[in-house]
């Protein structure tokens, strides 16, 4: 593909959405062609600041124009086959968190990406974070086998309003709209559980509601091992965007709560503080940075490495499914099982030759 500006469109005007949106165009480096939202007067207000097309039917969006590039910002229930047809025809997708609403679909999608010789990528905007990105070389210098217990809790995040809907609808509720990116966090520093129990509890008034909404709060315990477990609390009574990840180790705890980092030693005493002043946008102005070095012949691979896919989120997918599963039936359940029930990818190391 010839150095040009990517011809892009936006699928989903959410909060979320609009802040890829306003970062592509400052980027200069993407060509906003259409923008396409079910609220039409909305996506012609902001077509007009960018020179794009409005349209509210997504999948004019991807069939009508020639596109380099689709940001799928919108809930998935909305745009899941939107997003393939457009590797269908040869188009990247770049997918807003969370990339999939279970294993099976993010599975689908990474064949069909590499089925079609495209990129599915992820934007995973915390592991561009300063602070997350502290505290997984915290837990590396402190070595990840001396820990015992890790403690996180998250509130509501960008997609929250989905999360409200029918569950087989939406996916699910505040453990894959809010807790993915804790979850994710903790994976890149432990690696997968063997075990995941899970309680969920929404707010509906009474039981009959209870049975057609996604849960509202949800406790999540990860078994590593009979030494170490962490422990995930995701809620809408915490407040909007809360992120705090507690680590104890054998000689040191960890804590992470919002932009700050705090190291104690034995006696609780503490013995380095950092406060990181990065924000959202630095993150997605970052990740679209490498999204587009993708599309450069000189240095794809290496942009590559940087970005994440869909092969490096199926994990987290699998702890999520368990979760709801574990939920469901009230007792432990295996994320490694639930990758090999999978009737699209039994296995995460998704063959790439």
């Amino acid at each position: 593909m010839s150095e040009h500006r990517i011809r892009v469109a936006l699928l989903g005007l959410g909060q979320s959405g609009r802040l890829f949106l306003d970062c592509a165009v400052n980027s200069g480096l993407y060509e906003i062609v259409a923008i396409a939202d079910k609220d039409f007067e909305a996506a012609s207000k902001t077509a007009a600041y960018c020179g794009a097309q409005a349209c509210d039917d997504f999948r004019m969006a991807v069939s009508n124009y020639q596109l380099d590039a689709v940001i799928a910002a919108a809930p998935l229930q909305s745009c899941s086959e939107h997003i393939r047809s457009a590797m269908s025809r040869k188009i990247n997708i770049l997918r807003l968190m969370p990339p999939a609403r279970n294993y099976d679909e993010l599975a689908g999608f990474a064949l069909a990406a590499q089925k079609e010789n495209v990129h599915f990528a992820v934007a995973s905007t915390q592991r561009r974070r300063k602070a997350f990105a502290a505290l997984s070389l915290a837990i590396s210098h402190a070595q990840v086998e001396s820990f015992s217990l890790l403690i996180a809790q998250c509130g509501l995040g960008f997609y929250h309003e989905t999360a409200q809907r029918d569950p087989k609808v939406a996916g699910g509720g505040i453990i894959l709209y809010s807790a993915y990116a804790v979850i994710d966090q903790i994976l890149q520093n432990f690696g997968l559980p063997s075990q995941v129990y899970a309680i969920t509890t929404s707010l509906a008034p009474d039981r009959q509601q209870r049975l057609y909404v996604t849960e509202d709060t949800a406790v999540i315990s990860l078994k590593y091992s009979d030494t170490f477990t962490a422990t995930v609390t995701a809620s809408r009574s915490f407040a909007p965007n809360y992120v705090s990840i507690h680590a104890y180790g054998k000689d040191q705890a960890i804590a992470m709560v919002q932009d700050e980092l705090v190291l104690f030693n034995q006696a609780n005493e503490i013995t380095d503080k950092s406060t990181f002043t990065d924000q959202e946008e630095d993150s997605v102005a970052s990740i679209l940075c490498d999204f587009a070095a993708m599309f450069r012949p000189e240095d794809p691979d290496k942009a590559q490495l940087k970005i994440s896919t869909a092969q490096d989120n199926l994990d987290n997918m699998a702890i999520i499914d368990a979760a709801y599963l574990s939920a469901r039936t009230g007792m432990p359940e295996s994320p490694q099982r639930i990758m090999e029930l999978s009737q699209i990818a039994p296995n995460r190391y998704i063959n790439k030759a």
